[in-house]
């Protein structure tokens, strides 16, 4: 898993999920909602369990759920309270003010994921994912006052664009991570795969591509843009 504590090297870090599936389930390039079905947040019973666990040997918590929605980080700082740090994997959203995420953080929550993707206008509409430039720049300015530690996700190599634009955009966006977040900041670089149960992978032709291979033990398909 990606989704680190990235600012507690050598500690404990036990896993935990309060929610199955994606809220957000639009993202084309995406196997979440194939892999864990519609969204359904989870009891806290278990989570509670897990914090309680982890308290006792000092180590930190980890929610592995594809998005955790902004109630339900609030619902989490409460759970947890502060006794241990935790981490957890969320989407931008205009919410994520300095109060917000201070609260967060009062409440133990030491590092967020975002998956960013792409700020290339033609990336966005084929993923089906637009995401501001201002609301990504207030977060990290919000998470920096905070204390909180951002896990920037970002994808170059869509298929349909640029790779110099891609590239530039890129270069764009950790400046602006390395700027506001400092080494609280983290940027995570990933290119485009096929993935075969994403909606992509599926319909292909829908999205201008042609697979040109596959393979029984993958799940990633080979492509090329549809003549």
């Amino acid at each position: 898993f990606r989704r680190v504590l990235f600012r507690s090297p050598g500690r404990v870090t036990l896993p935990a999920q309060a929610s199955r599936g994606c809220a957000y389930a639009k993202c084309t390039f995406c196997t979440y909602p194939a892999v864990e079905g519609s969204y359904r947040p989870l009891k806290f019973d278990p989570v509670r369990s897990i914090v309680a666990q982890a308290e006792s040997i000092g180590a930190a918590v980890s929610f592995k759920d594809s998005l955790v929605l902004p109630e339900r980080l609030q619902d989490l700082a409460r759970l947890v309270g502060g006794r241990v740090p935790w981490s957890a994997c969320t989407k931008l959203h205009r919410t994520f003010d300095r109060d917000f995420l201070r609260k967060l953080a009062d409440g133990g929550c030491a590092t967020l994921e975002v998956g960013l993707e792409t700020f290339e206008t033609r990336a966005q509409l084929l993923i089906d994912k637009r995401q501001s430039r201002a609301v990504f720049e207030s977060t990290l300015d919000a998470a920096a006052a905070a204390g909180i530690a951002l896990v920037v996700n970002y994808m170059t190599g869509f298929p349909g664009t640029d790779p110099r634009e891609e590239a530039s955009f890129l270069r764009e966006v950790a400046d602006e991570v390395a700027a506001r977040a400092g080494r609280l900041g983290k940027l995570e670089h990933n290119t485009f795969e096929l993935e075969r149960r994403s909606p992509m992978g599926m319909n292909p032709s829908r999205f201008g591509l042609r697979v040109t291979g596959a393979w029984p033990w993958a799940t990633v398909l080979d492509w090329e843009p549809a003549r």
